[in-house]
């Protein structure tokens, strides 16, 4: 017998003068009794000979990583009992001496779980039988299984519930705290990350609309007109009015000395005529000059076609003032009358009528013409 306990019988050799071995027992480490210790799984296929059970773990991990196996395994989990456990199967397995058999043949494996789940000290099952009749049941700790056994049956080890599956709901829980506040860190920046371009995108807005207001009131006074009488004409405050006299030279600077550029349409085929007839067509954004669109929202460009064509309505009682187009201008949520027709048409339906002649002497005179 060696320092291992195997039991070795040899002979001597005349022709090759030396000891020959003509059996021993046990032949692998597998078949010493209980080598790998409580619900360890010993394997002669495999360099580490010895494997603790799924849901088991080293009882003393210093010594499993010397490969002294001894002390076994222990659960990593507690059972609960009832329904809180399950079974897991293992195949090809050699099975260590059962504490209880019912070698009944009426005895089914749904039988044999059943016993085994409403006996809380039962550990685990097996048919006694090939043909899967008959009960074998554990009652404690598993000492003597080993893996990978070609003459192996299977076994239903019990584990808690958390621990079935194939550990899969064991590696949720662990991999689980470390995703979740991953997630929530991704989500978090993407949500910031498009509310800060919300704030930059409403601020630009805010910085080009107060460079509007400000051109229009720089605007508004060279034409001799103050916002503060504006504002105070929309409240109903003294300085209230409803006409504006300004003198020559601030209406030829503010118009270019009358350009062309800037008329606001000369007759029935005009330019005015033209902001009407797209207008009434639901066409009124053609009007606007394509070099316009990266600078202002389209809204705000259309609502100043609408101003425009209010401003040069049939019935000078119908136009709005100076004061109150600077101010609708600068009330982005003030409603706007629907415009009527402009003043001034030479199409068919033209309630303007030219007469023949206009003087008694013959002799050639002006004619009042709305623009």
């Amino acid at each position: 017998m060696d320092v291992s306990g195997q039991i070795q019988l040899f002979t001597w050799s005349e022709v090759t003068h030396a000891w020959s071995k003509l059996w021993s027992q046990p032949r692998g480490v597998c078949d010493f009794y209980a080598y790998c210790g409580p619900n360890g799984a010993c394997d002669d296929h495999s360099s580490s000979s010895c494997n603790c059970l799924n849901g088991f773990e080293p009882r003393s991990p210093r010594e499993w990583e010397s490969k002294v196996w001894s002390a076994g395994c222990m659960r990593r989990t507690p059972l609960r009992c009832g329904d809180g456990d399950g079974f897991m199967l293992m195949k090809k397995m050699r099975l260590p001496a059962p504490s209880h058999s019912l070698p009944d043949s009426s005895l089914q494996l749904k039988d044999c779980k059943a016993t085994c789940r409403s006996d809380c000290s039962c550990t685990a099952y097996a048919s006694v039988n090939e043909n899967g009749t008959g009960c074998h049941l554990w009652h404690k700790e598993l000492t003597g299984l080993q893996e990978n056994n070609s003459s192996g049956q299977d076994i239903y080890v019990r584990l808690a519930d958390f621990e079935l599956d194939d550990g899969s709901k064991r590696r949720l829980w662990i991999i689980a705290p470390v995703i979740i506040p991953s997630m929530l860190l991704v989500f978090g920046s993407i949500i910031c990350y498009f509310w800060r371009r919300v704030l930059v995108r409403r601020r630009t807005e805010l910085r080009h609309k107060a460079k509007r207001e400000t051109r229009v009131a720089e605007s508004l006074l060279d034409l001799g007109i103050n916002m503060s009488t504006i504002n105070k004409s929309l409240q109903g405050g003294k300085d209230s009015y409803d006409f504006q006299v300004f003198n020559f030279a601030t209406i030829s600077a503010a118009t270019g000395y009358f350009s062309v550029t800037n008329k606001l349409g000369e007759g029935g085929f005009g330019p005015v005529y033209k902001a009407w007839e797209l207008w009434t067509n639901g066409r009124g954004s053609e009007l606007i000059d394509p070099t316009l669109n990266d600078l202002s929202p389209i809204g705000e460009i259309t609502r100043c076609i609408h101003m425009g064509l209010l401003c040069v309505q049939e019935s000078a009682k119908d136009r709005p003032t100076m004061s109150n187009v600077a101010a609708l201008l600068s009330n982005e949520t003030a409603t706007l009358p629907t415009p009527k027709r402009p003043a001034f048409s030479l199409g068919k339906n033209s309630s303007i009528t030219i007469p023949g002649s206009c003087s008694v002497n013959l002799m050639t005179i002006s004619v009042m013409e709305a623009r």
